[in-house]
């Protein structure tokens, strides 16, 4: 009988599929409704073994970078389900970091929106290639790079984690102009604020679309004490910086 990835994935994933080359040969391919093929349905289904045992045996790239109807490869689903071990796995098998899914996010952007230490730990191992380094400040649709994702669901130590891989603080939305520190004064998180001053790149003058700096932003929001940490280090409001600069 012929097999049907519909039937694999209701019925719960067959595991010879994967243990078996003639079952694997005729399920090569296969796509369900979502668009799930056969890794898709081993991660979601959290099958350790066969999941392994596919990459090990079969790391071919139309399968490790097979995308669903929501344009998610098996790396999406492997961070969304918080299996590092998986994540390794298929970043060690060349999976393509850079895939994006139908918000433009890559693996690496659900990743610090959980939270997923662990995960967002295979994306910064020193053997990543240059290519996988200079993923961490791609944007998403909404112009966001992982660590503005990251702070603004306030996951500090993916934060400092990101920064200490070499990640750009300055680095900018695209739509607003806006860096991880303007953020960090509209929401008034001070923790956040006193890490990213701390480090010694961190331009806390820096001009948004709006021409707003961090500061001006702590002060319309009424932050206090935020506006009193940044006028401490002799941040300035935005007319203050482009009155500077045609001196």
């Amino acid at each position: 009988m012929a097999l049907d990835c519909d039937s694999i994935h209701s019925a719960g994933f067959d595991r010879r599929i994967v243990l078996d080359d003639a079952f694997f040969n005729e399920a090569f391919g296969l796509q369900d409704d979502d668009g799930d093929g056969i890794l898709h349905i081993a991660i979601i289904q959290k099958d350790t073994e066969c999941v392994l045992n596919m990459i090990e045996q079969f790391p071919i790239a139309n399968i490790i970078d097979m995308q669903n109807k929501l344009y998610q490869t098996p790396l999406h689903l492997a961070v969304a389900t918080n299996q590092p071990g998986i994540v390794k796995s298929l970043v060690g098998a060349c999976a393509n970091v850079g895939s994006c899914d139908k918000n433009g996010d890559t693996p690496l952007h659900v990743a610090c929106k959980y939270g997923y230490m662990e995960c967002v730990k295979e994306f910064l191992h020193p053997r990543s290639s240059l290519a996988e380094r200079k993923n961490m400040s791609a944007r998403n649709f909404e112009g966001l790079t992982c660590l503005h994702i990251a702070s603004t669901n306030n996951h500090v130590t993916i934060v400092e984690t990101l920064l200490e891989a070499g990640v750009d603080i300055n680095l900018t939305e695209g739509k607003t102009g806006r860096t991880i520190l303007h953020n960090a004064c509209i929401s008034g998180n001070v923790i956040m604020v006193r890490l990213l001053i701390r480090n010694k790149d961190c331009n806390f003058d820096a001009l948004a679309y709006d021409s707003l700096t961090p500061f001006d932003l702590a002060c319309v929001r009424n932050h206090d004490e935020i506006s009193m940490i940044l006028a401490a280090i002799g941040a300035q409001h935005g007319t203050d910086v482009i009155e500077s600069r045609y001196k």
